[in-house]
């Protein structure tokens, strides 16, 4: 039987031996402090103790997380056409979107607020006035549907619908390293 399989067969016993919750949840806790913290084996290492390496170790996986999350969009940024390089004509839809999506979070990252908007004439012009109206549209529509990113009507008399995005809740590590690295002097 593999290490953790003896471990679920030690739980399920204990579960089985005791039939306080409060007790079972006690163990469960000072099992699951020791065993985050890496401590199992150390019989000189107290409860508190263990809290306080478990703690330490969640702080260095959230660490190594973020660094980890950074090093991928960086090399998501290798390995990705850079958009700016095509014509509109050679752009997938796809990339219309997300080069939408990039404008607008690049003008959010210089704003105190973090918010931008856009509306079709300004879709237009990012793509050189190549998108007919209808066509900046769709594109405003699918940019729209990611996370951080909304296509509405404003209150206003105008009527015209518009991209907005909020950049501190985008999701796509792509879009928002670009608007960061933009904002910073970065390439993008």
């Amino acid at each position: 039987m593999t290490d953790r399989g003896e471990r679920y067969e030690t739980a399920r016993r204990i579960d089985a031996d005791i039939s306080n919750p409060q007790q079972q949840a006690q163990i469960a806790v000072v099992r699951f402090i020791h065993t985050v913290a890496d401590t199992t084996d150390d019989v000189d290492v107290g409860t508190v103790e263990a809290a306080l390496h478990a703690a330490d170790t969640i702080v260095d996986l959230q660490a190594t997380n973020e660094r980890l999350k950074e090093r991928v969009a960086e090399l998501e940024r290798e390995v990705t056409p850079q958009l700016d390089a095509k014509s509109y004509m050679q752009l997938t839809r796809p990339e219309k979107v997300q080069r939408l999506r990039e404008a607008l979070a690049t003008q959010a990252a210089t704003r105190n607020n973090r918010k931008a908007q856009m509306d079709y004439k300004d879709v237009t012009w990012l793509f050189d006035g190549n998108p007919s109206p209808g066509h900046a549209y769709d594109l405003m529509e699918l940019a729209g549907q990611a996370a951080g990113f909304v296509y509405d009507t404003p209150r206003s008399d105008s009527g015209n619908k518009r991209i907005r995005v909020d950049l501190d809740a985008v999701k796509d590590e792509a879009v928002f390293h670009a608007a960061n690295n933009a904002s910073s002097g970065g390439t993008v």
